[in-house]
């Protein structure tokens, strides 16, 4: 049962009556319903939904752009059976996702712990920012807020996406 949140699902509808796709950035502590948020909102009103998150960093052996973009590709691959196995550039693996998203269906796209997603690869942020295929209606990079001040990344991703909406998802 998903409970509350109405101005957050009231400017995300808003958002999504546009007629030009948007990306949308949901900024909040761990564990209090970014997520969720997004999943109910595509519930109610996508045609389509796609959900990719990035790899977590890792003690035992460092994340690599690699592990990020094969993980990226294996995701999709498993949600949309795209039947690729690899890409090699964030902007062939944005590229593949477009090729996924059916014009005649409205998509939300939700690209959970993004800032690990592209931690490794400081372009990320402009191939995300110019990649926002035209048929989706919302892409939604979502961060916990506590990571920011850990990863230094963190703070460029949402500084350069935060010029297209930001949600703050804090807990009232």
């Amino acid at each position: 049962m998903f409970i509350g949140r109405r101005e957050y699902l009231s400017d995300l509808e808003t958002l999504w009556r546009k007629r030009t796709s948007s990306i949308v950035v949901c900024r909040g502590r761990r564990r209090i319903g970014k997520s969720t948020l997004i999943r109910e909102f595509a519930r109610r009103t996508a045609d389509a939904y796609i959900e990719i998150e990035g790899l977590p960093p890792s003690d035992v052996a460092p994340v690599t752009n690699r592990d990020e973009l094969d993980h990226f590709v294996t995701v999709l691959n498993d949600q949309t059976g795209c039947g690729f196995r690899t890409c090699e550039r964030w902007y062939d693996a944005f590229s593949l996702l477009e090729k996924q998203i059916d014009d005649a269906k409205r998509t939300v796209v939700l690209l959970d712990e993004i800032s690990w997603m592209g931690q490794c690869d400081p372009q990320f942020p402009g191939i995300l920012r110019s990649a926002c295929p035209s048929p989706l209606r919302l892409c939604f990079g979502m961060d916990q807020g506590q990571y920011s001040e850990q990863h230094r990344f963190h703070g460029t991703v949402l500084a350069r996406l935060c010029a297209r909406r930001t949600l703050p998802c804090g807990v009232r």
